[in-house]
This record gives structure tokens, C-alpha cells and sequence, in this order.
């Protein structure tokens, strides 16, 4: 039986709730039913928690997924084309499962990184994190210089073109913005 462990984190208002889902790769089949999967046991995590803390805006709640257990994956497992997971989603998540110890980053965000060509040992390096638009990670960055965002004149920028004229040195894919 080949396996993967996966340690699903919502965290809540500072409270974390973490729970560990085993995956028998032997009955999954292919990175689309694994990700439907680990959908589904986060939606049943996300409504524990909703159930549990009496969450009204769920948008508060953030989601971590990460792989923390290869060791029962055998090698040939993972070379192999046969299994129907291409050697990118190894090679991301194989990197995620190496580096976790040392920069903890959002499992889409590796996906985001590889629709833009980043290579998987180069993610952590050119990560900016997650933004809901260009604007919002445009103010941040600003606010992340020290710059006191009330006072004049940045109380008076026009963050569309301010956050354009950023992207010239970004990337971004569904929300997640990287170095280019």
C-alpha cells in the first residue's frame, strides 16, 4: 500500500485546528481525485470548526494543507508515469514535504507557482504570499516599508496605478504574488 499523510490546519481567530488525513494512493487516481479528496475533508474540517466556534464569516478561517509523511510513497512510486501523478505534482509537493521545517507555504501556492513556470526549489525564495487583488499587495508592501499609509501624500495615492506600476516587478496567479 503506497500512502501519503496529510496535516490539514484551519486556523481560527488565532486558534488553530489540525487534523491528519492518510491517502492510499493505490485507489486514487490521478492529482484531480487527490485534490477532490482533500477538498472534502477540509470542507468537513471547515464545518466542524464553523459548528464549533460559531464562526459567522467564514472568510476568517484560513486553510493550510500540507503533505508531512512520504515515507511509505516507494521510490518507483514516484517515478513512475503508471500512477497517473506527472512528475511536476512530485516534485512539488516533494518539495514542500523537505523544506516544511524551515517556511511553511500554502499547498496552492506551489500549484500558482508552477501555472507561471517557477521552479519548484525557487518558490520559497520569490514567495510575496496572498492578495485578494493587486491593490491590496500594491498597500501592503508599501505599509511592510514602514510608511505611514494616513499621512500625506499616501493618503492621496491611486492604488490601481500605484499597484500596476508594482506588478512590473511581480507575478501573480489566483491570488498568490511571487518575485518575477
Amino acid at each position: 500500500m503506497s500512502t501519503i499523510c496529510v496535516e490539514i490546519t484551519l486556523t481560527y481567530r488565532g486558534q488553530p485546528y489540525v487534523q491528519c488525513e492518510e491517502f492510499d494512493l493505490d485507489e486514487v487516481r490521478g492529482p484531480e481525485q487527490y485534490r477532490n479528496e482533500l477538498a472534502a475533508y477540509t470542507q468537513v474540517m471547515l464545518d466542524e470548526v464553523v459548528r464549533r466556534y460559531g464562526v459567522e464569516d467564514v472568510a476568517e478561517i484560513e486553510t493550510m494543507c500540507e503533505i508531512i509523511d512520504t515515507g511509505k510513497i516507494p521510490e518507483w512510486y514516484l517515478l513512475s508515469t503508471a500512477n497517473n501523478f506527472t512528475p511536476k505534482f512530485w516534485q512539488i509537493n516533494l518539495t514542500r514535504y523537505y523544506d516544511r521545517a524551515k517556511i511553511k507555504l500554502p499547498e496552492e501556492a506551489y500549484y500558482a507557482a508552477d501555472t507561471l513556470g517557477i521552479a519548484p526549489g525557487r518558490v520559497k525564495e520569490v514567495y510575496q504570499g496572498y492578495w485578494e487583488n493587486d491593490e491590496a499587495f500594491a498597500y501592503d508592501m508599501a505599509e511592510s516599508m514602514g510608511m505611514d499609509m494616513a499621512a500625506w501624500p499616501l493618503s492621496t495615492i491611486d492604488w490601481e496605478k500605484a499597484a500596476s506600476a508594482l506588478m512590473q516587478d511581480f507575478r501573480e496567479f489566483d491570488g498568490y504574488y511571487f518575485r518575477a
